[in-house]
């Protein structure tokens, strides 16, 4: 699956004071799943590699998007990218997004910020051809009726030229229909058991796509009326059935196996083929992607936060730590934890007790420690902290209460 483009923005920028490196209204009519990427350096206008917290600020029809603002642990590198998470933007609402550096040297960088649409793929992103993909979808909202069944067309160029004979037939009044009261091209029609047969070709005028559609219908439709698949060797995969005795079984009497996929035998016990997305999408950039993705939903781990404040005789000592949430099974998470920093709160939670301050690893792995002596917890208030971290390379943010001699 590929992530829809809405805008892209590209300047040099100065970085050390807040500045908007995205603008834009995505949909004037319909509500919008966003994210975006945020590209800092091109190999000639870059940051100066010092490093530390970067903030993004993301505003949405005026609403600012928490947690604000999102702080990005960057290293040394003087060309940085860096993602915000998902975020809604309501229908003609205006998405505005705001960077800023620690570092004084970042006085021309160059900044690309890029706008995604992350809701279901349209038909336009998955065919490229705009024109196409909005006829198919006018041919869609035509055809299907409010009871989901598809309409038959009441415009007179797609039907045939049926008429009904105002005359009495067989004895009947006019308009009271009988056998034999339907014309079409000026021949008799009867309505006891002969209908007419509409030619594909009436309708579109493309006689050779008309052949091709009867074809296609000739062989799809079964005698119950129904789908068949297809029996055409090219339209399957190389599946054979082997019809010699398996398992002490009689041919085509299938046990265990007893069907090959290219040569090689597959057990119907616990085996299957896997059939290569490649070979239906033909694109290994894009097949790629979307296994990446997949890959990522389906084995991705919960990671809990734990969080320890001890008041020494002169300072407060704070020891992060995180368990590991997979499979129904709770460890403690011991490896691939790097950048962490904590941010503390005040008991109203809008303003920083202690600002963002990374945290040290300690001789256990998986713990790190802050110690202070400047801002201490006060019995009896509950603050909010605030712990970021790269966790198996993603970013997380995650909130804690704690007090004075606290633990979460």
């Amino acid at each position: 699956m590929s992530l829809e483009i809405l805008e892209t923005d590209n300047a040099d920028l100065n970085l050390t004071s807040q500045v908007t490196v995205l603008s834009s209204t995505p949909d004037a009519a319909n509500a919008r799943l966003c994210k975006a990427a945020v590209n800092f350096g091109d190999g000639v206008k870059d940051l100066d590699g010092t490093g530390g917290n970067f903030e993004l600020v993301v505003t949405v029809g005026g609403q600012t998007v928490q947690p604000s603002p999102q702080i990005v642990i960057f290293g040394p590198e003087i060309r940085s990218a860096v993602w915000t998470s998902v975020f809604g933007v309501p229908a003609n609402a205006l998405v505005v997004i705001k960077a800023l550096s620690p570092n004084g040297a970042d006085t021309d960088v160059d900044v690309t910020a890029i706008l995604y649409d992350v809701n279901d793929t349209n038909v336009s992103a998955i065919s490229g051809d705009t024109a196409a993909a909005d006829k198919l979808e006018l041919f869609t909202e035509n055809s299907i009726g409010t009871d989901n069944k598809v309409l038959s067309s009441t415009d007179p160029q797609d039907l045939p030229d049926f008429a009904v004979d105002a005359q009495t037939l067989d004895g009947e009044a006019p308009n009271n229909l009988g056998a034999d009261e339907i014309t079409q091209g000026g021949a008799v029609i009867s309505m006891n058991g002969t209908y007419p047969l509409v030619d594909a070709a009436m309708i579109s005028g493309d006689t050779a796509a008309a052949d091709k559609l009867e074809l296609f219908t000739g062989n799809a439709i079964g005698t119950d009326n129904k789908v068949l698949s297809s029996t055409d060797p090219q339209d399957l995969p190389d599946f054979a059935v082997d019809a010699q005795t398996l398992d002490g079984e009689t041919p085509n009497n299938l046990g265990a196996d007893e069907v090959t996929q290219g040569g090689t035998v597959i057990s119907m016990n616990d085996s299957y083929p896997q059939v290569s997305l490649v070979r239906i999408n033909g694109n290994t950039d894009k097949v790629t992607q979307l296994e990446s993705l997949v890959s990522a939903s389906l084995h991705s781990n919960i990671f809990v936060p734990r969080l320890r404040h001890c008041a020494a005789a002169a300072t407060d000592i704070y020891r992060a730590a995180w368990d590991k949430v997979s499979g129904g099974t709770l460890s403690p998470k011991t490896s691939g934890i790097t950048n962490v920093t904590i941010r503390v709160f005040d008991q109203a939670g809008g303003t920083d007790f202690i600002a963002a301050t990374p945290m040290a690893a300690t001789g256990q792995p998986g713990v790190f420690e802050f110690t202070t002596a400047g801002s201490r917890l006060v019995d009896g208030l509950i603050y909010t902290a605030e712990l970021t971290s790269n966790i198996d390379i993603a970013p997380r943010i995650q909130q804690v209460f704690i007090s004075r001699d606290s633990s979460s």
